[in-house]
């Protein structure tokens, strides 16, 4: 019998990963990076290339996601999340 792996779907390449391969941001008044990945709220997640997250800030996929808007600070924030 096996078992369940979560999926989710990185909202910059639109790739569907397992959920501990990609990074959770939530959004509760400023962007905050969810390492736990057990933050309540609306999350999303990236999988943290430098290709996907300069997509992110050309489309700001990241705040329409979040429903919200982001500073220059959330921005710097996600723009130090690379894996490369």
């Amino acid at each position: 019998m096996s078992t369940h792996t979560p999926t989710r779907m990185c909202i910059g390449c639109r790739s569907r990963m397992e959920k501990q391969k990609l990074i959770r941001f939530v959004y509760d008044g400023k962007l905050i990076l969810d390492a736990k990945q057990k933050h309540p709220g609306r999350g999303a997640y990236i999988c943290g290339e430098k290709a996907c997250i300069a997509r992110i800030m050309k489309k700001n996929t990241l705040g329409y996601a979040l429903h919200a808007s982001l500073s220059s600070e959330d921005k710097a924030l996600l723009e130090g999340c690379t894996h490369e």
